[in-house]
This record gives C-alpha cells, sequence and structure tokens, in this order.
C-alpha cells in the first residue's frame, strides 16, 4: 500500500489570493504535453505574467497541474499542486514554477530573501524507485566559462539556497534541509542528475552542501552573496554565513539569463497504485537583489 506523508501548516496561497496585487491562478490542464514530444523535460518555460520588477514563468510535465502566484507589496507568494501519472511505475513528473527578478544586465552579487514554507504535501510510491522530491531556493545564473558570447545556458554557473525535502529523508516530516548548490549547467540546467532526459548530458554539481534544517511555517533570512573578485560564493542564514565556494574555473562572460530569482519545484513519480502528490506554499518577502 502506498505510503502517504501530508503536512499543511497555514493557508495555502489558492486560498489568499483575493485582494490587491498582481496574481495569477490556474486550476489545472487536462493534459502536460503532447504524448509525441521525445521529451517534454525540454520544453520551454511557459511566461504566466509580468510586473515592472518581476517575470513569473511555468513549466509543466504533468496531468493537472494547479499553481498560483501573487506579488504584492514587495512578497511574492508561490503555491504549485502536482500529481503525477497513473499509468505506469517508472519515471516522474515535474512542475517549476519561477518568479525572475528584473534586474537588467548587470549580475546581482547580493542575494536575499525571507523564505517560509507555509504548507507542503510529499506522497512517495513504493512501487516506484524514483524520490518525491520538493525544494524552493533563492539564487541564479552568475556568469558562462565556456564562451565570451554564449548562445544558452550551457557552461553558466548556477547557484541556488533553498529548501527542500525528499521522499527518502528520515527526519520528521514538517522538517526541510537547508542545502547549497553551485551548478555548471548543460543544457537544459537541472539540479539533480536523474531529471536529466534521456540523451542528453547532465549538468555537473560543482558544490552541494547541507547547512542545517527549517520546519515548516518557520521564517528563515536566506543570503547569496557573489563575490566576484575572488570568484566566491558566500551562502547565509539569518545573516550568518554558513559555507562558501569558490569557483575554479574561467569566467568568461556574464550569464545571458542573469535575472536572479525566487522558485519552487516539484519532481513526483509515476504511481499506478495510488496518484502520487506534491504540494508546496512558500512566500518570500523582505527580498533584495543588489
Amino acid at each position: 500500500m502506498n505510503k502517504k506523508v501530508a503536512i499543511r501548516i497555514g493557508i495555502t496561497a489558492l486560498v489568499v489570493l483575493a485582494g490587491a496585487g498582481f496574481y495569477y491562478r490556474s486550476h489545472g490542464t487536462k493534459r502536460a504535453g503532447p504524448r509525441s514530444e521525445k521529451s517534454v523535460y525540454e520544453k520551454p518555460m511557459q511566461l504566466l505574467f509580468a510586473t515592472p520588477q518581476w517575470k513569473v514563468f511555468f513549466r509543466s510535465f504533468t496531468e493537472s497541474p494547479v499553481h498560483a502566484v501573487k506579488i504584492d507589496d514587495g512578497k511574492v507568494l508561490i503555491s504549485l499542486d502536482s500529481r503525477a501519472s497513473t499509468k505506469d511505475d517508472a519515471g516522474s513528473g515535474a512542475n517549476h514554477l519561477v518568479a525572475r527578478f528584473r534586474h537588467g544586465s548587470k549580475i546581482a552579487n547580493h542575494l536575499e530573501a525571507r523564505v517560509r514554507v507555509m504548507s507542503l504535501k510529499l506522497d512517495p510510491c513504493d512501487s516506484n524507485q524514483v524520490q518525491s522530491l520538493i525544494r524552493t531556493t533563492v539564487g541564479g545564473f552568475f556568469f558562462n566559462t565556456l564562451s565570451k558570447n554564449p548562445s544558452n545556458v550551457r557552461g553558466d554557473i548556477f547557484t541556488v539556497i533553498g529548501l527542500a525535502r525528499s521522499s527518502l529523508d528520515k527526519t520528521p516530516a514538517d522538517t526541510l534541509s537547508l542545502k547549497a548548490v553551485v551548478l555548471l549547467c548543460d543544457v537544459p540546467c537541472y539540479l539533480r542528475e536523474e531529471h536529466t532526459p534521456p540523451g542528453r548530458n547532465p549538468s555537473h554539481i560543482l558544490f552541494e552542501k547541507e547547512l542545517g534544517s527549517v520546519k515548516v511555517g518557520e521564517s528563515v533570512l536566506l543570503g547569496l552573496d557573489w563575490v566576484e573578485g575572488q570568484k566566491k560564493f558566500v551562502f547565509s542564514k539569518d545573516h550568518k554565513a554558513l559555507s562558501e565556494y569558490v569557483v575554479d574555473l574561467p569566467m568568461m562572460a556574464p550569464s545571458k539569463v542573469g535575472n536572479p530569482q525566487v522558485d519552487v519545484a516539484h519532481f513526483t513519480p509515476n504511481c499506478k497504485i495510488d496518484a502520487a502528490e506534491s504540494e508546496m506554499t512558500t512566500e518570500f518577502s523582505d527580498i533584495r537583489f543588489e
């Protein structure tokens, strides 16, 4: 029998969208994309809406994702609810909802946001070896290591600090891991090798470190500093530096996707026994990208 883990604290964004501000809400789609696609993982991001400061994008690889975004008074509220396929017990579906800050052509050296996971739900599937994974991050693309005029993100350095939980975690069900990741991108650029499309080279994790844990409902100020002169990233929580990483690769050019971002993403296993579901609602506030 499929084991379920469901933790919900507070009110999801699907309930609090009323009122002032910019917002978008979807009740789901009939299908994630044409079945004939060679790899749905290579679908482009869909622009949902834009404000003077933000662009909000969504990419879906499951059948009926429900998603919502609200931007109001300097806060970004993101909610994502995903269900994977019940037709087989292999592979997984993924959904990604991202808000990118309009920062112009200049790369941000200081990224900071107060992050609070308001609710989460994480369903594993006993008959599928693929883990369930949900995450929320603050980060972005910084520079390219291969070309002075890059045409895409291949060779880009992508760095995030954020909160994640996997169905393999042994910690209490309301606990998320605080992690820092520095990635050397291939195309497409995914944080996990197991989510890379068949036939494509996976992106390479240069640095990954667990920095502690955070409870659902707890508010933490996450920081990411890029010290360009030293090619160094510094990761912090509540203004306290926790770790750093020096990139030992050439800086050829700024990334073409240099705008910093906040996001929520799900990777949900397909499951014949019972539809696996993932849900996460995250509030970002006190946002500073400089």
